[in-house]
């Protein structure tokens, strides 16, 4: 005699079983809804490790996957302190086996989400990422070169000229540094215009 299939007795509306495929579909969306700020070490562990997997299977966005571990990353890492026997932070992402650099390269896209955020792929929002350090580099040089090329310059006065300026410096309320290089912008100044 041949088995009867058994029918549930709980049918689930068309959008309810769009709604169950969907959250099937990308396993990222209830990670989304976690407050992480309020999670045990045991709930970011099970974060990481759902949306580490899901990076690498390219299940789910692997942008918004590499966004809500780095978030995780970071609220974990606050919580160790290191420890030679365990290693603390880089001993506990050996333990759920995410690489160092994995792990850190989360943690920058977590750290720079209103640069990431506008693009549309992870490869995009890396290549936004390198574009914002060498503007940063860039930046720091530029600040660099404007230390290099600030001047020192030792005046050897008679004490009598010394003292006349130590005198105009007072009597303007500022002090002998301020006069001279407002003597000499007046001087470059009035150079240029000649």
């Amino acid at each position: 005699m041949p088995k009867k299939l058994s029918v549930p007795e709980i049918r689930v509306t068309s959008s309810e079983q769009q709604g169950l495929f969907a959250q099937a579909a990308d396993p990222i969306t209830p990670l989304k809804e976690i407050d992480m700020n309020g999670a045990t070490l045991m709930e970011l562990e099970d974060i990481v490790k759902a949306a580490h997997q899901s990076f690498q299977s390219h299940l789910g966005d692997a942008l918004q996957a590499g966004l809500i571990a780095g978030k995780a990353l970071l609220t974990a890492k606050q919580q160790f302190t290191y420890n030679r026997q365990t290693g603390g932070f880089r001993g506990w992402l050996e333990r759920i086996e995410v690489s160092k650099s994995t792990a850190y390269r989360y943690i920058e896209l977590a750290t720079n989400e209103p640069i990431v955020s506008q693009a549309g792929t992870l490869s995009e929002a890396m290549e936004r990422l390198a574009q914002h350090r060498a503007e940063q580099r860039a930046l720091k040089a530029g600040e660099e070169q404007v230390e290099v090329k600030k001047r020192r310059v030792t005046l050897k006065l008679s004490n009598e000229r010394d003292q006349k300026l130590e005198s105009i410096a007072k009597s303007r309320g500022g002090d002998v540094s301020a006069l001279i290089k407002e003597i000499v912008e007046q001087w470059l100044a009035n150079e240029q215009d000649s």
